[in-house]
């Protein structure tokens, strides 16, 4: 059996009051927009577009939230926290600030996805 260490599959199935088919239904949405929000996410941080990165964060962090991955949406907010402070006098820094966070969120990310799917599985 998956430990899970990124999600709370019991919070999870609160929130969606342990319905096992609405369950299905959200893994599978958020495993969709979930790598498409990630993906423009990652573009907005190659880009160093400190608005997009703000934006992109803010709109993933409810998931998380849902999910119960609250130690990731967490990371979510500070990315967004970091980029609303960027200015040009501390672009380097903040960039580099951004870089480091976002390679750690990466990696949890990636775990929250396998746990989801996992869950869902497990869910069968």
């Amino acid at each position: 059996m998956l430990p899970y260490t990124i999600i709370q599959p019991d919070q999870f199935s609160t929130n969606l009051m342990h319905s096992k088919e609405i369950i299905h239904q959200m893994i599978d949405l958020y495993l969709d927009q979930g790598r498409q929000d990630f993906a423009a996410l990652q573009q907005a941080i190659d880009q160093h577009n400190f608005a997009e990165i703000h934006r992109a964060a803010h709109h993933i962090k409810p998931t998380m939230q849902y999910i119960g991955a609250d130690d990731l949406k967490n990371k979510f907010q500070q990315l967004e926290d970091l980029a609303s402070d960027a200015q040009p006098a501390n672009k380097q820094q903040v960039n580099e600030s951004i870089d480091q966070l976002f390679s750690s969120i990466k990696k949890d990310f990636q775990r929250a996805l396998l746990e989801l799917t996992h869950y869902k599985e497990a869910l069968a």
